[in-house]
């Protein structure tokens, strides 16, 4: 039998993300938690998905999951606040880890 899944609400999806905002010290890892949450609320990636994203994957359509379950890829819609949420991440991430094209980095410069 399978675990009965625990569903956030609107107000506790806004929560964390403010939190995740907020917490610890001032660097980049605010915006990366605090974008990464939101994302997968917004779009219901899966965290390996989220994670494994790269530069590249990110199109005008939407962003491309590659081998992501039963390995197969799939384009999953942004919407434009999601968009732009990510545009503004990414303003801030590209010269933080120059040489690494994951969209999510880590305080150690390399992907999460």
């Amino acid at each position: 039998m399978r675990p009965t899944p625990f569903i956030l609400s609107q107000d506790q999806i806004q929560q964390l993300v403010q939190a995740a905002s907020q917490s610890g010290y001032r660097t980049l890892r605010r915006a990366t938690y605090s974008t990464l949450f939101a994302l997968l609320a917004s779009t219901g990636l899966r965290v390996s998905e989220a994670i494994r994203l790269h530069y590249d994957d990110i199109t005008p359509d939407g962003l491309v999951i590659r081998c992501s379950k039963f390995r197969k890829s799939r384009l999953v819609p942004l919407h434009d606040t999601a968009r732009a949420g990510l545009d503004r991440y990414l303003q801030r991430r590209r010269p933080y880890a120059p040489a690494d094209d994951h969209v999510f980095v880590s305080i150690r410069r390399k992907a999460l």
